[in-house]
């Protein structure tokens, strides 16, 4: 969760004033579908005053089995699912914040990105090359 804070916050808190600042930015737009396996893919899209959106994707599954004896985690398959975009991307990043901030380069062809869902939060980044 740490992670997860530390890489979208945008805002700064000002001590002496003891109030939250973030610079002040035009919000855009990311035109984009998912598509695949998606039965219970979850998703969530923000953007940051960089100009950069980060998508949110999880899997809403079980991950762990309180019901067993044992007391397990459960291991679910990746789901293959593709981003397609109407809005061109320049580059795209993802990040598993449960494995720390380092991200790694997805590749972008055709406007589109083949990749696979787990049962915890990914972020990818994404850079539009539309941004102003």
């Amino acid at each position: 969760m740490k992670n997860l804070i530390q890489f979208l916050k945008d805002a700064t808190y000002n001590t002496s004033s003891r109030v939250w600042e973030s610079p002040d930015f035009k919000v855009g737009n990311l035109d984009y579908t998912l598509t695949g396996e998606l039965a219970n893919v979850h998703s969530t899209l923000l953007q940051k005053s960089n100009g950069k959106f980060y998508l949110c994707l999880w899997q809403e599954v079980s991950s762990y089995d309180i019901n067993d004896s044992v007391e397990a985690d459960i291991k679910n398959p990746e789901v293959p699912d593709v981003l397609k975009f109407a809005t061109p991307i320049s580059s795209a990043v993802a990040y598993r914040p449960t494995g720390g901030t380092t991200g790694t380069t997805l590749a972008v062809g055709g406007n589109q990105i083949s990749m696979r869902i787990p049962d915890e939060v990914v972020i990818i980044e994404l850079t539009s090359t539309s941004r102003k």
